[in-house]
């Protein structure tokens, strides 16, 4: 980790030279706005003289945070190459600070989750976001490293060749699994510790609550929270004039009953279901869930009725699935579910926003 010195600690212009195991660093930074701001630091956009490129520059004070952004930076350096992770650049430290420099994405998943989808184009980029999250939890899974803090707010979207694209990012909770294969609860040696805002969020696993002491938690938590995100991602695609709290209503159903309350039956709602179940076991692997969303060519395949799997009446043969019929994008009225008039309560943001 290069100890540089650059001319100031704050948001304006340095340039940042040292050297470190014999590698000479040399950028010139111009700092910009602040990103976000969290309890141990703040996240700036900054332009790069000599590359041309855009950056989001992470500045931590040095202490126990510090210590916990230079294992994040380890972990996030170690991790293979993946299109849908954000992509770490370097790290170096001042006397008093972290600082570490990633790639700068447009917009939080979030924000753009809350833009109705008016085009058939649109719902193809929602299943390409889907795609990406499943994607970058599996990749994470196959060095056997838990995100465990999968939500909207650590999702990014950024605009590439063949439009907007979904990267994972900020690995401040991210853990290799320990030899057990089991965390064995919120404060697991060698891992960061998991704080209230992260088990009580509407995007975290059940077993993330009382049982994270009693039985432990393992990958499958990472895909309940994707579960949850995908039904964020097309909520409001399937109900009409969603809004914020139209969202948080049923991510806080699916997390609380395990209740998916979209009305006629889909591809991606099945997927859906599974992922979300409150039982670790029936959940599919994030390799698994997403081989399931790569075959799906197009968002038509994604929202293609299906049977429900349900019990069939004493003496029936079968149960005939839904009539398939053509429809105008961006869906059928009946698919839409009206807007309720309860008061929802707000999803918690979870860390420092990068």
């Amino acid at each position: 980790m290069p100890e540089a010195a650059p001319s100031t600690e704050g948001p304006s212009d340095a340039r940042i030279t040292g050297t470190a195991a014999g590698m000479k660093l040399s950028l010139d930074l111009n700092c910009g706005a602040m990103l976000g701001e969290g309890t141990s630091g703040a996240v700036y956009a900054v332009d790069s003289s000599c590359d041309g490129r855009q950056y989001a520059l992470k500045v931590k004070k040095k202490g126990s945070a510090g210590a916990a952004a230079l294992a994040e930076c380890q972990l996030h350096a170690a991790l293979p190459q993946c299109e849908a992770i954000v992509q770490y650049c370097f790290a170096w430290t001042t006397p008093s600070h972290v600082y570490v420099l990633m790639e700068r994405m447009a917009t939080e998943l979030w924000q753009a989750v809350l833009q109705p989808p008016t085009s058939s184009a649109a719902l193809s980029e929602r299943l390409q976001w889907s795609k990406d999250v499943l994607s970058a939890v599996a990749c994470l899974h196959s060095i056997k490293v838990a995100h465990r803090d999968v939500n909207p707010w650590n999702l990014f979207v950024s605009f590439g060749h063949t439009g907007r694209r979904c990267k994972l990012g900020d690995l401040g909770l991210a853990a290799r699994l320990p030899k057990s294969g089991r965390f064995a609860g919120r404060h697991e040696p060698g891992a960061p510790s998991l704080d209230e805002s992260a088990i009580d969020s509407l995007y975290s696993a059940p077993e993330l609550g009382a049982d994270a002491e009693a039985g432990g938690y393992s990958l499958p938590a990472d895909v309940f929270s994707t579960g949850v995100v995908l039904v964020a991602i097309w909520h409001s695609a399937v109900v009409f004039d969603a809004s914020e709290d139209d969202v948080t209503d049923t991510t806080e159903a699916v997390r609380r009953s395990g209740e998916l309350p979209w009305i006629v039956p889909c591809r991606i709602a099945r997927l859906v279901r599974r992922l979300t179940s409150h039982y670790p076991e029936q959940r599919p692997s994030a390799g698994e869930a997403a081989a399931v969303l790569m075959a799906m060519a197009s968002a038509h395949d994604a929202i293609a009725a299906v049977a429900e799997e349900v019990d069939a009446p004493a003496g029936a043969s079968s149960v005939r699935p839904p009539h398939p019929r053509p429809w105008k994008l961006p869906w059928p009225s009946c698919w839409r579910r009206r807007r309720g008039t309860g008061t929802a309560r707000r999803p918690v943001q979870l860390s420092v926003k990068v």
